[in-house]
């Protein structure tokens, strides 16, 4: 199993779990693909339910997770990601349980980990196949626009955007939008009004996690900055350029026009 994608901290399984506890979303949302939402005995207030299913309880949020409620939850499995979970958290959770940490940084890593969490958390083979198949073939199929350079806020006061070496930027590149700010090392990080007007965007990308922007924000942006007035903004389903794993599959099909 490759250690980029998947890392096993602390203990690792000797059977497949039967009680996982999930701390980020698209991680919880990609068990649910994989056939294993009735194993999913906690989640953070940021993940989803399962369609027609009960949910599991809420066990803090995915920078503050209720560390007392997982650890009486009695998890054989705890699944969490480097970009969207503390290191303090996670080294916690390890005296205590098993934990899987996640790290795509491309899509095309994204079908490698679906193949790789179902191998480690007991996942429906078969399922675990056809979503991975299916990302791949929609990836190989995609036919992008031509590029345009970019900035995707991810917050605000102050403004956080994308940096280089993480998903959302690789999946961007595929759509043909060349992140404005892909030399930061750095997944995620605060920047200013100079940096931005520096960096020339020729479209600016608004997603609605993890804020919730609206148009107010794209006008107090081009109020800020005179010189995007004119440049394109884009208010999206966030999930769809953050999330890897299950939703990939819909980005690939989805996002392009939503960016168009």
């Amino acid at each position: 199993m490759s250690t980029d994608l998947l890392e096993f901290r602390g203990t690792t399984l000797a059977a497949p779990p039967r009680r996982i506890v999930s701390l980020y979303p698209s991680g919880t949302e990609t068990l649910y693909a994989l056939g294993l939402a009735s194993r999913v005995v906690g989640r953070t207030s940021w993940c989803p339910v399962p369609a027609g299913g009960e949910a599991s309880p809420m066990m803090g949020g995915t920078k503050n997770p209720d560390l007392a409620r997982i650890r009486a939850a009695a998890p054989d499995l705890v699944l969490a990601c480097r970009d969207e979970n503390r290191r303090e958290d996670v080294e916690a959770i390890e005296a205590f349980a098993p934990v899987l940490v996640a790290d795509p940084r491309r899509v095309a890593d994204v079908a490698p980990f679906v193949r790789q969490l179902a191998a480690a958390a007991g996942g429906d083979p078969k399922r675990a196949e056809d979503l991975a198949a299916a990302i791949e073939s929609e990836s190989a199929a995609l036919r992008p626009a031509p590029r345009r350079r970019a900035v995707a806020f991810i917050w605000r006061d102050p403004w956080w955007t994308l940096g280089g070496n993480c998903y959302p930027t690789d999946l961007m590149r595929l759509l043909g939008l060349d992140n404005a700010f892909a030399a930061a090392p750095r997944s995620w990080f605060p920047v200013d009004a100079a940096a931005i007007a520096a960096a020339r965007p020729e479209i600016l990308l608004f997603p609605d996690e993890p804020f919730r922007f609206e148009q107010s924000h794209v006008d107090a942006l081009r109020a800020e900055i005179p010189s995007l007035k004119d440049i394109p903004a884009r208010l999206f389903d966030g999930s769809l350029l953050t999330w890897h794993g299950a939703r990939t599959l819909e980005a690939l099909r989805n996002l392009p026009g939503l960016l168009a």
